[in-house]
């Protein structure tokens, strides 16, 4: 269940991708809304188609035998369950957000004075509406919108815009409106709603949902112009007098049912829209052969919403059996015991309690020889089998076969000694009590002899698949390939002596070459210098305490003699 389910959502991601790359390349060559419209619609009307009929591209692969861990089931039944819990949790939130408001709306709205009701009759006559919605106004800061869950379509005015808006700006948002009642569009907030949460993790659905939205608003547009028949200028200004006031009184967001006026959140986007308000080709219609093959293109697209990418061949399986006890077993691990049943499981501890390896080099002359023999004995009792009419020849050779590849498996890794003698004597007797379980199996008529043939031949292409590996294990360990990794270290070890040493030269002569372009040192001079007389100053105190420093008579003199005499 959870394969297909990542088919489905595999196959109607590429198909809104092709769809949406297509629309786009249409829409920016065509510029016309009721052209765009319709394909954008179809975008998200494909990924809401059942997808009934499967094309076989992928390949269908049987599980390994004896696979644990993580594998792609696994990922697929979590990826699967991620879907469903988003989905659910996205639907529910936006169900339970729609009924909030709904019961808002009760309380905090009521039917417009009859004046307004009096514009939006004629309004609706200018657009050719057999039946004019139910016009309320509201004090809730809430966008001009059409609200239906049911019953009765309604208008909604808020109170904010009828006390700021002048007649003509009120006449052109009461054309907007109608024009999306006029067209249903309420019914395509559903279609909406439904895409994005059931494909909520396709980006592609939110794009298109987007693109239908302004294409929506410019066919609104077009036949809100050609309701009032009035200048597409004066149109325009009063748009944007509503989403001033829109912006200036912070509109909550609403529900994703409703069809609520485009508050100026992308001034891209609106910049956008009113060049198509001021265009002269804004209220012409397309011509009628491009809006003929437009139809016919979604007709014939939609399709191909219906196909999913399935697999190729499905893989055999074998036929459930009334009886649980009668049950095929499950493929068996070459030396996993823990697989085996309890007939088989203890006869191969028997077995291999009562072979000793030293007995058998012995008795044998080698583990090999005693494989060979084996295989000659089962051999033997294969073809008495087939003699006594138990077992077909073509079984019979299967049985040959698996147990020839197993003796020669192990006995040419025992030779390389990429497996020891006691591995590989283990091996062998659950291999080869492995086999003898399907034996068993045909002789209690649990199973037939095509169905003996299957597992042989399943246990056949294990045994090669393991030998591969072996094989590529192995090939590690080669003593060439030993000798080549040997050598290129030894060469990548003297090169790195190398460059090691050169870089030591290579400092040194830098260390010589800054040392030469140092200055030369400075020279020591020692120069004599002369003595100088000592100069003795005396202190002269008055009556008052006033000193005064007073040289001494000597000073002019040579005082060298006195000091050498004190």
């Amino acid at each position: 269940m959870t394969g297909l389910l990542l088919q489905v959502g595999v196959s109607k991601l590429v198909l809104s991708i092709v769809l949406a790359c297509a629309v786009w390349v249409v829409h920016r060559r065509v510029g016309r809304c009721a052209i765009s419209y319709p394909l954008w619609l179809l975008v998200l009307v494909a990924l809401l188609a059942p997808a009934v009929v499967p094309v076989p591209v992928f390949r269908a692969v049987s599980p390994a035998a004896g696979s644990s861990g993580v594998t792609p089931e696994v990922i697929g039944g979590l990826l699967a369950l991620v879907w469903i819990l988003g989905s659910t949790v996205l639907l529910a939130w936006t169900l339970l957000w729609a009924f909030r408001f709904q019961r808002s709306l009760k309380r905090a709205s009521w039917p417009a004075p009859p004046e307004l009701q009096r514009q939006a009759g004629e309004i609706g006559r200018s657009l050719g509406m057999r039946r004019i919605p139910e016009i309320h106004t509201t004090g809730a800061r809430v966008s001009p919108m059409v609200w239906w869950t049911g019953g009765r379509v309604r208008v909604l005015i808020p109170r904010f815009l009828l006390d700021e808006l002048g007649r003509d700006e009120v006449r052109a948002v009461l054309a907007h409106e109608l024009a999306h009642a006029r067209r249903r569009d309420y019914l395509v907030r559903w279609l909406e709603w439904l895409a994005c949460s059931v494909f909520w993790w396709n980006p592609v659905a939110w794009w298109a949902r987007r693109q239908l939205r302004i294409a929506e608003e410019w066919c609104c547009d077009a036949l809100g112009v050609a309701a009032l028949k009035s200048s597409p200028r004066s149109y325009a200004r009063s748009l944007l007098r509503a989403i001033e006031l829109m912006s200036q009184a912070r509109t909550v967001r609403a529900p994703a049912f409703a069809s609520a006026a485009d508050r100026g959140s992308n001034p891209r986007t609106l910049r956008r829209r009113l060049e198509m308000i001021m265009a002269r080709n804004s209220t012409t219609p397309a011509p009628r052969w491009l809006r003929s093959a437009t139809w016919i293109a979604v007709v014939c697209v939609l399709p191909f919403g219906m196909l999913y990418c399935g697999t190729a061949d499905e893989p055999e399986r074998a036929p459930i059996a009334d009886d649980a006890s009668e049950a095929p077993p499950t493929p068996l691990a070459w030396s996993d015991e823990e697989f085996l049943n309890a007939e088989v499981a203890e006869l191969a501890d028997r077995m291999l309690e009562e072979i000793d390896i030293a007995a058998i080099t012995a008795e044998h002359g080698s583990l090999g020889a005693y494989f060979q023999e084996s295989f000659a004995d089962l051999r033997g009792e294969l073809s008495a089998e087939v003699e006594a009419g138990n077992l077909s020849e073509g079984t019979a050779e299967q049985f040959a076969a698996v147990t020839e590849e197993l003796v020669d498996q192990l006995i040419s890794r025992v030779e390389s000694r990429t497996l020891n003698e006691e591995e590989a004597l283990n091996q062998f007797v659950h291999g080869f009590v492995r086999v003898l379980s399907v034996h068993f199996e045909m002789e209690d008529d649990r199973i037939t002899d095509e169905e003996a043939g299957r597992r042989i031949e399943s246990l056949r292409r294990e045994l090669r698949e393991r030998e591969n590996g072996d094989r590529e294990y192995a090939a590690m360990f080669d003593p060439e390939i030993l000798r080549v990794l040997k050598e290129a270290t030894e060469e990548l070890e003297k090169m790195e002596a190398q460059a090691k040493e050169a870089l030591r030269k290579k400092r040194q002569n830098e260390h010589r070459e800054y040392a030469s372009a140092l200055p030369p040192p400075p020279v020591l001079i020692q120069y004599d210098l002369p003595v100088f007389p000592i100069v003795k100053v005396k202190v002269l105190c008055d009556e008052k305490g006033d000193c005064k420093s007073v040289d001494s008579p000597k000073r002019r003199k040579d005082t060298r003699y006195d000091a050498a005499a004190q």
